[in-house]
């Protein structure tokens, strides 16, 4: 039996499937397969706490002489605590030393040395000098370096509605310094009303030279009856650590026909 060629190929392949040699499917490229490995999270913090450093010898023997000296408050050691606050290197005991240093110079009656050092310590050293400006501040509390008459308020003109007075302010100085004054505050003791106006109560700046006395003042209408303050102030800076400020207050009556003023300590 003749077969032909078709047919003799035909019959190979049917014979090469059955004996699984070949395969009837279109082959498959193989998948590709992908491992993950599971990320850690890692938490970090960007705030590093450090450790305690514990005091050095030094500043135990510091501290030591601190507290004797406290104790004893003792005004002839205090170039020993001067070479604490300089030389230590721990800030809590060098702190401790400044105030310790400010209280004794106080009741040593050696207050303008103790503001002299003080204002080195500030600007020398930016880690102390938050320190060694509050005790400069508790110091000039306790021994401010100008009086309440430096500033001397007085007012002009007929104090009754529809005038205007003039508030005017003296100042002066002890040492050569640097002012500012000025008005800070109207107030109407008779809360529904306005009472007093002005155009202008911008505080003005000047020197003053030790001595020297200056005026400055403000023109205010009084458009009502009632009963008002006027708070006034004296900034005096002899640099640019070392100031204080004196605060008055005038006490205006305005009557109908006429009006007093008087001047008080401090504010109202």
């Amino acid at each position: 039996m003749k077969v032909g060629l078709k047919t003799a190929i035909a019959l190979v392949t049917v014979f090469l499937i059955m004996a699984g040699c070949l395969t009837s499917e279109t082959p498959q490229m193989p998948e590709k397969t992908t491992t993950t490995t599971p990320t850690q999270l890692t938490t970090t913090s960007s705030i590093k706490v450090p450790s305690p450093t514990p005091p050095s010898k030094q500043s135990n023997d510091d501290m030591t002489r601190i507290d004797e000296i406290h104790m004893d408050l003792d005004g002839e050691r205090l170039d020993e605590l001067k070479e604490i606050i300089l030389s230590d290197k721990d800030d809590y005991t060098r702190e401790r030393a400044l105030f310790i240093f400010s209280d004794i110079s106080l009741k040593e009656d050696e207050a303008e040395e103790a503001i002299s050092f003080l204002k080195e310590v500030a600007a020398a050293d930016p880690e102390m000098r938050t320190g060694a400006l509050a005790n400069l501040d508790f110091i000039r509390e306790e021994n401010p370096f100008e009086t309440n008459d430096a500033l001397k308020p007085r007012v002009e003109g007929d104090i009754k509605p529809g005038s205007q007075i003039k508030v005017i302010l003296e100042v002066s100085s002890s040492r050569d310094s640097k002012g500012e004054a000025g008005i800070n505050q109207i107030g109407n003791l008779n809360q529904n009303l306005n009472g007093i106006s002005s155009s202008d109560i911008t505080p003005v700046e000047m020197g003053l030279r030790k001595g020297e006395v200056k005026e400055i003042s403000y023109d205010l209408n009084i458009d009502q009856e009632g009963e008002y303050v006027i708070g006034v102030f004296l900034k005096l800076s002899l640099d640019r650590w070392d100031s204080m400020i004196i605060r008055k207050t005038i006490y205006l009556k305005v009557g109908k026909d006429a009006g007093v003023y008087e001047v008080i300590e401090g504010e109202v």
